[in-house]
């Protein structure tokens, strides 16, 4: 950073503290910086859409904009822009309350020296700059989550995890249009809440917690199943614990609608049965 000209911009209305701010940073050895002034929150306004700037210098009461609110709008305007909020020794409190709003840091005018002026450019910029590294990553996972769960309800096939006490975690379409709701409306509920028998929910808990204590997978591989509209199906389903930072607490299940393949096999069953008859 310290080959790089810096592009300041210094929004105060007083033009001898203008003039102060400009004095200092032309004293600083290690860095060069490059200013432009205004004196009112318009006139800054305007000058981040005509320029690029690496930080923001912002006096809180201007003419046309007095407080926090100051700072809110010219943030509205400026979103990436690292700002340093300058207040008065008597409103340290307003300096500490620009941080929740936003503000990169904040000083004190009557404290002002080169030295200090300097650091706080250069941690304004750096925490913007890890600031937008975090977003960004957020986003990434944000969009890697979508794509992730676009797979899961595109699935035809029954996915869920449920937690070390039964409760989904996750299910997907497949799952919730056979209980005839939605995914979200699962979530939280255990299977003996959408399960029409109870007796075959409340094995299924039974055969999830000898998985957690075993940490075996349940492999089933036919089993009826009924919906909330009555209909009978028949899945085939594993049963495995999940394991997340090293603790297995959690149970991923898939079932596999087998219905079709089960009704092909009965019926050639029962073509074989009536040609012994015949025979």
């Amino acid at each position: 950073m310290s080959n790089l000209t810096l592009d300041i911009l210094i929004v105060e209305d007083n033009p001898a503290d203008a003039r102060l701010i400009e004095t200092m940073l032309a004293k600083i050895t290690d860095r060069r910086f490059k200013t432009l002034w205004q004196d009112s929150l318009a006139g800054a306004l305007q000058a981040v859409q005509r320029q690029s700037f690496q930080a923001a210098l912002l006096d809180l009461g201007l003419p046309d904009s007095q407080g926090l609110a100051t700072l809110q709008q010219f943030r509205a305007g400026a979103v990436n822009l690292p700002i340093v909020v300058l207040t008065g020794l008597d409103d340290e409190q307003t300096g500490v309350a620009s941080l929740r709003e936003g503000a990169q840091d904040y000083l004190l005018k009557d404290e002002l020296r080169p030295p200090l002026l300097s650091r706080a450019i250069s941690y304004a910029i750096e925490r913007q700059q890890i600031l937008a590294r975090l977003h960004q990553s957020q986003r990434d996972l944000q969009t890697q989550e979508a794509f992730f769960r676009s797979i899961v309800d595109t699935n035809p096939n029954f996915i869920f995890v449920k937690d070390a006490q039964g409760r989904y975690i996750l299910a997907n379409r497949a799952l919730a249009n056979f209980y005839n709701t939605t995914p979200e409306f699962i979530l939280g509920k255990s299977e003996a809440d959408l399960n029409p028998n109870p007796a075959q929910a409340e094995q299924h808990e039974r055969e999830e917690r000898e998985i957690l204590e075993t940490l075996v997978d349940k492999i089933v591989s036919q089993e009826p199943v009924r919906g909330a509209d009555g209909e009978l199906r028949w899945v085939q389903t594993i049963r495995k614990p999940l394991v997340v930072d090293d603790q297995a607490d959690r149970i991923l299940g898939v079932s596999i609608d087998i219905t079709e393949r089960q009704l092909a096999e009965s019926r050639l069953w029962q073509q074989a049965e009536r040609g012994q008859l015949l025979a």
